[in-house]
């Protein structure tokens, strides 16, 4: 168990979000290697299966038409720590 934990709360609505994950995760692997990185994804439908990286990464897909909450989404990655 890491003693440093990263959780990412996203929702991808355009191709930007997608090149900002990229460039977050890298930096997080370099910088902190050892640290568990915890992805969630809030949408219709996973947007980050073949685009990201996910070696390492504990991904969750919170599949949810409505508003993102990116308060519940940090609540959902807690609750997988437990």
């Amino acid at each position: 168990m890491s003693l440093l934990s990263f959780i990412l709360p996203l929702r991808i609505d355009n191709h930007d979000r997608i090149i900002n994950l990229k460039t977050s995760l890298r930096f997080l692997k370099k910088e902190f290697g050892e640290a568990e990185i915890i992805l969630v994804e809030h949408d219709s439908h996973s947007k980050c299966n073949g685009e990201i990286d996910l070696n390492g990464i504990h991904y969750v897909f919170d599949c949810n038409n409505g508003p993102f909450s990116r308060v519940m989404r940090l609540i959902t990655a807690c609750y997988m720590q437990k």
